[in-house]
Parts: structure tokens; sequence; C-alpha cells
């Protein structure tokens, strides 16, 4: 009998809770060889909905559960995660916890969300992560044992996609925007830098007002920077990076550990560029990328030569989803 796995945050797992592409791949991955125990849940009850499924879980997958303040009743979930802990300990339900960020992107409830990730990083039976970073913060917790690096996965049936377009941008920079990307300061720094003659364009939608505003009046005054405002879809997305040269990355680093965003870059036939950072520097490590220290060192970085195909192959290989289902299997059979 396969064993039982719930995966957090269910609304996320979800067509009605708009689902993410991370969740829905985690998923797909596990399914060979798990029971998923949480599918058919009809609405999202948070914590409660984790402590409710106990006694149908064998095994609980925790994603982004710091960020559980932010919902609805924070404090009182916030509280109630507490409860769920221990009652996993008496019932000797395993804990498996994904490390996806070193702090919450959203600075609201900053210590609550810091105290979940101490009491996680204590508590955990595993800790997955996709960046060699996050084994060395965990380490700042005294986690030694049971952490695991495993390159952030990418889809089956990744390719490099070509295209006979002529490039229009010497960057892309894409993504859903917020504040914690950089793109703003990147933008004012371009006014009076060596690359301030580059063709840029910033593809994706920003939900938060002001900053749109900030955001709108430092491209309307310079002329080389368009912004594409909305989510692009998977063929709106391959069509502008097909038009241009190299993706940018300008994420501050702070909170970044890695980044789902990249992973899909890594489908284009654009040379890509990020923060020595994370999961970033991981790849720059694999030969697949370059990072820079500051927005400075970008200018030299930028190359237009063609990507490292074999490079990028042998991580479409090594660290595919299916390839993450079976090493968290056998992984697991061994805790």
């Amino acid at each position: 009998m396969k064993r039982r796995i719930y995966l957090y945050p269910f609304d996320l797992l979800s067509e009605q809770g708009g689902g993410n592409p991370y969740l829905f791949d985690l998923k797909d991955s596990l399914e060979l060889w798990f029971a998923i125990s949480n599918l058919d849940m009809k609405r999202n009850f948070g914590v409660i909905g984790l402590i409710k499924a106990i006694s149908k879980t064998d095994i609980f997958v925790l994603n982004w559960i710091e960020n559980i303040v932010d919902r609805r009743f924070g404090s009182v979930q916030y509280f109630m995660f507490f409860i769920f802990l221990l009652l996993c300990r008496l019932r000797k339900k395993k804990l498996i916890w994904t490390l996806h960020n070193k702090y919450s992107h959203n600075k609201n409830n900053l210590e609550k969300k810091k105290k979940i990730i101490k009491i996680m990083a204590k508590n955990a039976d595993m800790i997955i992560t996709h960046s060699q970073e996050g084994v060395e913060f965990l380490k700042k917790y005294g986690r030694n044992h049971n952490v695991f690096f495993f390159p952030h996965p990418i889809s089956n049936s990744s390719k490099i996609i070509k295209s006979s377009l002529t490039p229009l941008y010497d960057f892309i920079i894409w993504g859903a925007i917020s504040p914690y990307k950089g793109i703003l300061e990147f933008i004012r720094f371009l006014r009076s830098s060596s690359l301030a003659s580059f063709k840029v364009i910033v593809a994706g939608e920003c939900k938060d007002l002001v900053y749109s505003a900030e955001l709108m009046h430092e491209i309307s005054n310079l002329p080389n920077i368009e912004w594409f405002n909305k989510r692009p879809s998977d063929e709106e997305l391959n069509n502008l990076f097909s038009l241009s040269r190299c993706i940018l990355f300008t994420y501050h680093s702070e909170s970044i550990l890695s980044s789902a965003s990249l992973i899909r870059s890594l489908n284009s036939n654009c040379n890509i560029i990020g923060p020595n950072v994370g999961s970033f520097l991981d790849l720059q490590e694999m030969g697949i990328i370059k990072v820079y220290s500051s927005f400075n060192d970008i200018r030299n970085l930028v190359d237009f030569s063609d990507v490292e195909a074999e490079s990028r192959s042998s991580y479409f290989l090594k660290y595919s989803w299916e390839a993450f289902g079976s090493w968290f299997h056998k992984v697991i059979d061994k805790l």
C-alpha cells in the first residue's frame, strides 16, 4: 500500500486557488510513489486542515509554511500550528519541509515567520532545499542532519527553444513584479550606467499599485525600456525570449534561495544573468548562467554568444521532476 502524503499549501494546489506550478509538478512527481491524501479537499482550512488530516496521513510535505501568519486569522493559525507539530510528534507522523527562501519576501509578521523557520529547522524529520546556500543557512539554527540539497526541478519535457527571430531587446526582466525583485533599483541604476543605451523589456504584472506607479514613472523617462504590464502566457513568454538576447534577474539577495522563474528561463535560447546568491550561484558553478555581485558587474558579463546548451541539457536530465520523485521516495525510505 502506498504511504499517504499531504501537500501543503492546499489552496495553491487547487484550480480554485489559482494554482502554483511548483505544487502541481510536485504532486505529479510524487503520485507514482505515494497517495496524495488531500486531493479531494473541497475547501482550504489552513492549519486546521493539517490537524484534521493527521489520522489519514503518514507524511506531511510543507511548503512556505512560514507564511501562515499572513493568511486569514493568521494569529490563530500561528497558535494552531504549534498544536499541529505536537500532534505530529505524538502520532509519529513524518514532517518534510522544503525551505524555499531564507525569509519571507513579505515583511509583514516577520518575527513570527522567523520563529516558524527556527521551529521547523529543529522539528522537521527531513528538510529539502533547492540551493546549497540553504544548507548553510540551516546550520545557523544548528540543523545539520537530514538536510538535502536537490536543485530546483524542471519540467520533464524541457528543452531549449530556438528561434530564427532577430532579437529586439538586449535584456528581458520577467515574472510577477514585487519590490524584492529589485527592478525599480535597476532601472534607476540604468540612468547613469554604461547600460543606458541597452534595450530592456520588463514583462510581468504588478499588483502593488504604489510600486507600479513608481515603476511607471521611472520607465517613462527612459525610452529604451518597455513594460509588458501583464502576466505573459507561456506562448507570449517564449516569444519574448525569442526577441531577447539575455534574461536578467535583479533580485535583492536578503531573502532569496531559489527561483522558479530562473528554472523556467532555462528553456530559452538566451544567456542568463542573476545575483550571486542561492540557486543562481549553484547554476553558475554548473556553467549554466553568470552572476553578479552588484549592478556595476553586469556590463562585463553581457555575452551575446550561444548559450551553453550541453550544460542545460545535462540539468534537464538530472534534475527533472520525474528524477525528483524517484529521489524523494528513496530518501524517505531511509528515514
